[in-house]
């Protein structure tokens, strides 16, 4: 089941790194976007600083995030619907089924 107040979160989208931070969460663990700079620029550094790169998005590295100890992953059917099962038995895992136009109905789900 999902903790009420999860405090070791991974993200492996874009909007949801946008969520968990807007949330006040710092994600443990997040993917990166195909950027040079891994996470995306308009996301402040001293916000990002610390979260260990667990992959690119669309092939994130599940023992990078099972070694972060999650205690919620956060994703998208989208995404990642196909690894479900695996993410499911490294932590409860969230997903929602699109990205992008979604956004408040994901932020609301994610929160």
């Amino acid at each position: 089941s999902v903790p009420v107040a999860p405090k070791r979160v991974v993200v492996l989208d874009t909007a949801e790194l946008d969520s968990a931070l807007t949330l006040g969460v710092k994600p443990v663990g997040a993917t990166h976007a195909d950027v040079d700079s891994g996470f995306l620029s308009y996301l402040p550094e001293d916000q990002v600083a610390g979260i260990k790169d667990v992959g690119a998005m669309t092939t994130p590295n599940l023992e990078s995030i099972a070694a972060l100890k999650p205690d919620l992953i956060l994703t998208s059917k989208v995404r990642h619907g196909d690894a479900y099962d695996e993410l499911k038995k490294i932590a409860p895992t969230v997903m929602t089924e699109n990205t992008g136009f979604t956004w408040k109905e994901n932020f609301q789900t994610h929160a």
